[in-house]
């Protein structure tokens, strides 16, 4: 078995989204970026410092098991798993990028492992604190960042069966 203690972040992406920034230690993706013609360029969407773009959160007992241990694997060489687990129950965040497709998915598996009902909160949460246009340096892009939810549906998920 190889050691990779010493890696902090893995990467992921296809031929038009990257995802080079995913941190061991939290899940969190800092950077997504994506070619625009238009541009010419590369548009980079970023996290905060202190908060990363994109994050799984699992929160039970008031606890975000996320923010406890998380282990870290390169399922297929180039897709990034990461579980976590406490008080019964175990998550296990995949973020993939399939080939032929613009964008990427971050799926969220939760189980229960206790053995009785668990009341838990899970999603995705972050922080988009800017935008660069990139082509040969990275610089700030101005404009208004939109965010919201479709009226058509309230969400996608999916439940277990039972």
């Amino acid at each position: 078995m190889t050691d990779r203690s010493h890696i902090t972040r893995l990467s992921t992406g296809n031929e038009f989204v990257s995802i080079p920034e995913i941190s061991v230690s939290s899940a969190g993706i800092q950077t997504i970026g994506f070619m625009h013609k238009a541009f010419r360029a590369c548009v980079e969407l970023n996290g905060s410092p202190d908060l990363p773009l994109l994050k799984p959160i699992v929160v039970v007992e008031g606890k975000d098991i996320f923010a406890g241990e998380i282990t870290s694997e390169c399922h297929r060489y180039w897709i990034p798993r990461f579980s976590a687990g406490s008080a019964g129950v175990s998550a296990r965040s995949t973020v993939f990028a399939p080939l032929d497709r613009r964008g990427f998915a971050c799926v969220l598996e939760i189980e229960n492992t206790s053995g009785s009902a668990v009341t838990l909160k899970a999603g995705w949460t972050g922080c988009w604190e800017s935008t660069c246009h990139t082509a040969c340096a990275s610089r700030p892009m101005s404009g208004a960042k939109y965010a919201n939810i479709s009226a058509r549906r309230s969400g996608a998920f999916r439940r277990a069966p039972g």
